[in-house]
């Protein structure tokens, strides 16, 4: 059974923004706004990592990531999950070529998600 519903996925395509926080393998939290997050599959989503160094190395050695997003209308979705970072390849080429097309720097790379878990506020009714 997928983890992410219709109604969030919904909600990512139509914010395309996301507050995503990592932590060092210490437990030393970062967070930062990503403007490129994208629902790449059933339960896989993916933003790339234009400036963010911390990011980069949080999530190379600590995978765990939480990631918020959230409408004007307090609708918001709290994603958990591990990352990948891809500096090549099919999603690393198609994020590049999209953020050319906006006239943003080629990524350091694209951060893969695997969703384990996803919680919709306020929740769906039964």
């Amino acid at each position: 059974m997928a983890v992410l519903t219709d109604d969030m996925k919904q909600l990512i395509k139509e914010q395309r923004a996301a507050y995503v926080a990592t932590a060092t393998k210490d437990g030393i939290p970062n967070v930062s706004i990503k403007g490129s997050i994208q629902v790449i599959g059933e339960d896989t989503l993916a933003f790339a990592c234009i400036w963010s160094d911390h990011t980069i190395k949080n999530l190379e050695a600590n995978p765990n990531v939480a990631i918020a997003v959230s409408d004007t209308k307090a609708k918001s979705l709290q994603i958990r999950g591990k990352a990948v970072l891809e500096k090549s390849g099919a999603l690393y080429d198609s994020m590049s070529e999209a953020l050319a097309k906006m006239k943003f720097p080629k990524p350091k790379c694209v951060a893969k998600i695997t969703v384990t878990e996803a919680y919709l506020w306020p929740p769906a009714k039964a």
